[in-house]
């Protein structure tokens, strides 16, 4: 079953567009995806989502990204699962603009203006044989760790480059009824992302190598664009290359922008996502504001 420390694509918008977000990702879903991006982003963004896995697993995230006079801050919390397994991550990150975080010596570097890094922490909580049906004999216990994930960023023109380290440095420890402890370090992910971005278009494709022999590289595609102003259409698609299990993904969505009161811009989400074990819909909410 997948869960929250897995790739699950839950922001509306990403997932509207495949999951191909890498170079995008400048708002609330950053933290999932990539926070290089959010200090060309002068808004706070808050964004939440929430829909059921296979129609029986409760997934939500919540996450928020505020700019700073020199960085900008993002932060989030996402759970999946129930009594029987549950897994929770809470995640902060800081992102800063190249010619903020290097001195001038090295501003000699072309586009340096245009680049942002960022490093994230994720605290990773799980749960699991808390199932009152699950009988006298069921197995319990917990599972404690962390996560340190690397991004960098490059806008140029109407392009837009991106590259993540998910899980570069990680610990998890279980707490087993039945195995005691013992400690596993989590599968590092690298993701490559470019996108084509104009004022009512916008393309992206990210690629996921396989680092490991037991995986496939990952592709994933979107295309998003703006019927109105205040209307957006997008659709994605995402599979595996090579091997036996493709994992294809088809996905359609909507973002309405429509709604604003005094400071405040208000998105509604919506979007459907088909694949070889389930289909879902998945609602969320953004919300816009300019720092004080």
């Amino acid at each position: 079953m997948p869960g929250a420390f897995t790739d699950l694509n839950l922001g509306v918008r990403p997932s509207g567009l495949g999951g191909a977000y890498t170079a995008l990702s400048n708002d609330g879903n950053a933290l999932l995806y990539n926070p290089s991006a959010t200090p060309f982003m002068p808004f706070i963004g808050l964004t939440a989502t929430t829909t059921k896995l296979f129609d029986i697993i409760p997934a939500s995230f919540l996450g928020v990204h505020y700019p700073l006079k020199r960085f900008s801050l993002i932060g989030g919390i996402q759970q999946i699962g129930d009594d029987l397994l549950k897994e929770t991550t809470f995640g902060f990150a800081a992102a800063m603009r190249g010619d903020e975080l290097f001195d001038e010596n090295i501003s000699i570097i072309p586009w340096l203006d245009k680049m942002a890094f960022s490093m994230s922490f994720r605290f990773l909580m799980a749960d699991f044989g808390d199932n009152a049906d699950g009988g006298e004999n069921r197995v319990r216990g917990t599972g404690r760790g962390f996560a340190l994930d690397f991004g960098y960023y490059l806008k140029l023109n109407g392009l837009r480059f991106g590259a993540t380290l998910r899980d570069g440095i990680g610990y998890f420890r279980w707490n087993s009824s039945e195995k005691g402890h013992y400690t596993q370090t989590p599968p590092r992910h690298i993701r490559l992302g470019v996108a084509y971005v104009q004022p009512r278009l916008r393309l992206s494709l990210d690629v996921q190598p396989a680092i490991y022999d037991d995986i496939n590289t990952r592709v994933l595609s979107g295309i998003e664009f703006n019927v109105t102003p205040w209307l957006v259409l997008r659709s994605g698609i995402a599979q595996n290359t090579g091997g036996l299990f493709y994992n294809k993904v088809l996905t359609t969505g909507f973002g309405v922008y429509n709604l604003k009161w005094q400071k405040y811009r208000l998105a509604l989400q919506g979007g459907y996502r088909t694949d070889e074990l389930d289909n879902s819909l998945r609602f969320g909410i953004d919300l816009f504001w300019p720092p004080k």
